[in-house]
């Protein structure tokens, strides 16, 4: 691990149990102007872990199977690329409009707070401006080493273009752009929609029988307008019950609207860009009376 951030539980040499990780307490306290926090709050916010105490004179810990870890490697993947995004904007700054530095940093900045750190934007910051998560990185290397197997199985049925449940975390990865043709907004059509992947997990439990459950969540975004010529970036999320065999992922043309595709026929990006084009005309020539002026055909 990292040293007095987080380690591994030491357990007997020949035990084939799933390891322990222990995560060291940071302070806890609303700090403002930050540059980082803690793993620990992360990690205990997104599992069912709770922290416990140590005696006297020792740092507060949480304990967590590795197994948990690894069902929120997704949401760990995700803060590597929210704080990599965050710190795009605070070092190329002068490279990016106002409204795409806001959006590299908005997501990050939500997270920290409901963790108790107020991280300050780039553009109202003095000096470094650059945010750290310590121990983050190498607690990802660990995971996807000590689940070599399962990232392997993953990795091989993507490149068969085909995904199981158990291959989900890897497809839905952070920053990736996916096709919906319906299933996240609703509407039954074979116009596509490209949405983009921030996060995603999986969750654990049982039913009233006892029955073990197993389900996959999913943050997936894209830009909508919402008038007066203005736009948002909205996130949907999508909900996954555990599903057997395999679903195909390659964009085809033959839509089955059970999961999100891959882009892989060539002519699907340059036509979705000029629809984007089409699109922003449209919503950005609207009249007073929510008439479009625009011509364009989408």
């Amino acid at each position: 691990g990292t040293t007095n951030i987080w380690a591994v539980e030491d357990q007997e040499a020949d035990s084939n149990e799933t390891p322990t990780l222990i995560f060291y307490v940071q302070a806890s306290s609303l700090r403002r102007n930050a540059t980082d926090f803690s793993l620990e709050s992360f990690v205990r916010h997104n599992t069912s872990a709770r922290m416990q105490g140590q005696g006297k004179g020792k740092p507060s810990v949480t304990k967590v199977d590795a197994e948990q870890v690894f069902d929120i490697l997704g949401l760990l993947r995700a803060l590597q690329y929210d704080v990599s995004g965050f710190d795009k904007a605070a070092n190329e700054g002068d490279t990016l409009s106002k409204n795409e530095r806001k959006y590299a940093c908005y997501r990050l900045m939500q997270q920290a707070m409901v963790l108790g750190v107020r991280l300050t934007p780039p553009w109202q910051h003095q000096g470094d401006q650059a945010v750290t998560v310590p121990g983050l990185d190498d607690l990802v290397m660990y995971i996807e080493k000590l689940f070599h197997d399962r990232v392997t199985h993953a990795k091989t049925n993507l490149e068969h273009g085909v995904v199981d449940f158990d291959s989900l975390f890897e497809f839905f990865r952070p920053g990736v752009d996916l096709l919906d043709y319906g299933l996240l907004s609703g509407l039954q059509t074979l116009a596509p929609m490209m949405v983009r992947c921030r996060a995603s997990n999986y969750t654990r439990g049982k039913s009233a029988t006892g029955k073990k459950i197993s389900n996959f969540h999913a943050a997936l975004e894209c830009v909508v307008a919402v008038g007066n010529s203005k736009f948002a970036v909205v996130e949907s999320r999508l909900f996954q019950y555990e599903f057997k065999g395999t679903r195909r992922i390659e964009d085809t043309g033959s839509v089955t609207g059970e999961i999100l595709y891959k882009a892989t026929k060539p002519e699907t990006n340059p036509e979705l860009a000029e629809r984007g084009k089409v699109y922003q005309e449209i919503c950005s020539n609207m009249d007073s009376d929510g008439v479009a002026n625009g011509s364009g055909k989408l």
